[in-house]
């Protein structure tokens, strides 16, 4: 069941993802918590008030609907009146049905099946045409046969794919990867990029979409547009899955710097 910790807990995995050197004592500062009472709130050892969850809320720059979730997810836990707590509980699932649910794969299981086809042939299970057949799926992703194979064993192992009734199905609609080493999302990008080359050159443009924007910022804002950057891409994958799916499609977002920093 989820609860407001796991949102911290994520909240906090995400960010040391992207630097391997951020640690609790940081967050607990951006949160604007003391790192002992952050880890006893963690460890559902004390509660937080209404008060520290907005603050905390408006802190990690929740979206409104992800802030009433995790503000109502506060009080859920406060509540002790059972007819007050179902209510609660119903206004919280409404709020789940319109949220972007994310499985967080370990840094294990991420190096497990970090390149590309892995991912492809999960998302594959989703087409309304998709075929339990190692000899089909090798031919909509053309790689070999025997590498479609050992692929399927992976991910039923690891738990990303299972098989009901002769027929494989996602156990995760959507998922991220948790506290990766930067190694293993170099490589990850890498090969995305790859893909992308390759699309650029051998795919109509009906199939695909590329482009450019150049302009200038304060570095500062550089969390504020990663934040909106990611809300876009998890509006655009929720509206997109809702329709029915015929394909599989990869979108690659990247922003990086072009000038250099004068000393």
């Amino acid at each position: 069941m989820l609860c407001y910790q796991n949102i911290l807990k994520a909240e906090f995995l995400n960010r040391s993802a992207k630097n391997s050197s951020y640690s609790l004592r940081a967050f607990s500062r951006d949160i604007g918590l003391s790192q002992s009472f952050l880890s006893l709130v963690l460890n559902k050892k004390r509660q937080l008030s209404d008060e520290m969850a907005l603050r905390i809320a408006e802190n990690i720059k929740l979206k409104s609907s992800s802030k009433k979730l995790f503000i109502n997810l506060v009080r859920l836990e406060q509540i002790k009146n059972p007819v007050s707590k179902n209510i609660l509980q119903k206004e919280i699932d409404q709020l789940l049905k319109r949220q972007v649910n994310f499985k967080l794969l370990t840094e294990d299981v991420f190096k497990i099946v970090s390149e590309w086809h892995y991912f492809a042939i999960v998302e594959l299970t989703s087409l309304k045409d998709f075929k339990n057949n190692s000899r089909w799926i090798s031919k909509k992703l053309k790689i070999p046969e025997i590498e479609v194979q050992l692929s399927l064993q992976k991910l039923l192992r690891v738990g990303l794919l299972q098989e009901q009734n002769g027929q494989l199905k996602k156990t995760e609609k959507n998922y991220i990867f948790e506290n990766v080493s930067s190694a293993a999302i170099r490589k990850h990008h890498h090969n995305t990029l790859d893909l992308a080359h390759k699309a650029l050159e051998e795919q109509e443009m009906s199939q695909r979409e590329f482009f450019t924007v150049c302009f200038p910022m304060d570095p500062r804002l550089l969390p504020e547009a990663k934040r909106k950057i990611r809300e876009f891409s998890e509006h655009l994958m929720q509206e997109m899955e809702e329709s029915s799916p015929l394909a599989v499609y990869k979108v690659a977002v990247q922003m990086f710097r072009l000038d250099q920093e004068l000393r």
